[in-house]
């Protein structure tokens, strides 16, 4: 399975338009996750489907605990 950078771009609108609905500013995170993928997927096109993976939970997880350092002061 691979997935081009528009996949991610548009897996990113998809979940920015739950975060609409669910409104818990938490989904959001996961939204500018995939954001990020696309921009590093459109930069270098050849990542593995595992690596786009890897990098999405990372770039999420990174994105939620850099938010919950913010939202804590």
């Amino acid at each position: 399975m691979d997935f081009a950078w528009w996949h991610w771009l548009l897996l990113g609108v998809v979940l920015m338009g739950i975060e609409l609905r669910l409104g818990a500013l938490f989904v959001c995170w996961f939204g500018a996750g995939a954001w990020v993928v696309a921009g590093v997927l459109y930069a270098f096109p050849g990542a593995t489907f595992g690596a786009q993976v890897f990098l999405w939970l990372t770039a999420s997880m990174t994105l939620v605990w850099t938010w919950f350092q913010i939202f804590r002061r």
